[in-house]
């Protein structure tokens, strides 16, 4: 099964596990935008996952990182409920209601529609998890 990685201050380690576990593969959870652990972590099998962050003005690297270095095919969108709500509603209760200002902001860094970073997000999610058994 795809595993769910939040790391946090811990990149150097959590790229030893990843490559030393080479068949494993899931999500970077709560990614917030490191272009160096980016770097690294595309040359594994693992996707991505944007949240609110994104959306927050004082944050600079993440939406460079998304812009310069992510791939499309290679991004989740999440919340981190009920943390992290995006722009306009950050500092309360974050709800999955609110990936959709993600997706937006994906879109305007991308220059790419909103439609488009939701269907291919949505196809990332099943290609990750189509191996599960739940």
């Amino acid at each position: 099964m795809p595993v769910v990685i939040h790391s946090r201050e811990a990149w150097m380690d959590t790229m030893e596990i990843l490559e030393d576990h080479p068949k494993v593969t899931g999500v970077i959870h709560c990614f917030s935008g490191e272009k160096e652990f980016a770097d690294r972590v595309l040359k594994t099998s693992y996707y991505f996952g944007i949240g609110g962050t994104l959306t927050f003005k004082k944050n600079v690297v993440l939406p460079e990182t998304v812009r310069d270095i992510l791939p499309l095919d290679r991004i989740l969108i999440e919340t981190d409920s009920p943390f992290l709500a995006p722009i306009p509603f950050r500092g309360k209760i974050n709800e999955p209601a609110f990936v959709a200002y993600v997706a937006e902001k994906i879109s305007e860094i991308k220059n790419i529609s909103v439609d488009r970073v939701g269907d291919c997000t949505y196809r990332n999610f099943f290609t990750l998890f189509k191996k599960a058994k739940f």
